[in-house]
């Protein structure tokens, strides 16, 4: 090994994680709608629908932290202690890496969501138009989270292997329930050929994902 000094380069040292992820998704959506046109104090484009979506999800994230130099091409680093003589007594790194397995998540998850929704453009002149959009959401998942925890492997010269994170052997069951409803309303105004003017309000919802089943909170 060969001593390295930062204050030759940047000045500066950085840990740095590697990672390794793994998924597999399958899903399923399908959208129903129908469509009608009407008259009631101008001209209507009503459409009802119901959106169908199934996700299937199975994952895995694992990262290793390293001490690297900050530089274009940085090389890894090693962090050695050594006693009043000089002589090295034992290492924070292990070719450069400062811990072994820092980060491990990984489990699987089932969503069914269903949207119930309804939409109508109101043409109440050529001109003049307003639209208005109502959507119910329902979700329902569940999953496993497989529980991690710290593992010695064994490496007495070394810290970096003395908190490697593997599987416990937890599987840890997860699920959700959950409703939402989002809105909108908008209008359109072509005042002449060169001028329109526009005007939105929306709420809207974020619904779950794969990794609040995976990753619980």
């Amino acid at each position: 090994r060969t001593a390295y000094d930062p204050k030759a380069d940047s000045g500066l040292v950085i840990p740095v994680d590697y990672r390794n992820i793994q998924s597999n998704w399958d899903s399923f959506q399908n959208d129903l709608r129908a469509t009608a046109e009407f008259g009631l104090l101008g001209d209507h484009e009503l459409t009802l629908g119901v959106n169908y979506a199934q996700f299937d999800t199975t994952a895995s994230w694992r990262s290793n932290e390293y001490l690297f130099q900050v530089l274009t091409q940085p090389s890894p680093l090693d962090l050695v202690a050594y006693d009043a003589a000089g002589n090295p007594v034992g290492f924070v790194t292990d070719n450069g890496v400062l811990r072994y397995s820092s980060t491990l998540l990984a489990g699987r998850s089932s969503i069914e969501q269903v949207d119930l929704y309804i939409a109508d453009t109101w043409f109440i002149t050529p001109d003049l138009s307003i639209e208005a959009g109502l959507r119910h959401t329902f979700s329902d998942g569940t999953g496993v989270f497989r529980a991690p925890a710290p593992f010695n492997l064994g490496n007495p010269t070394t810290l970096a292997d003395n908190a490697a994170l593997g599987f416990s052997g937890a599987n840890v069951p997860t699920a959700i329930d959950i409703e939402n409803t989002s809105w909108t309303v908008g209008a359109n105004w072509t005042v002449n050929d060169w001028l329109g003017l526009y005007a939105r309000a929306s709420r809207a919802n974020r619904g779950p994902s794969e990794f609040n089943l995976i990753i619980p909170s």
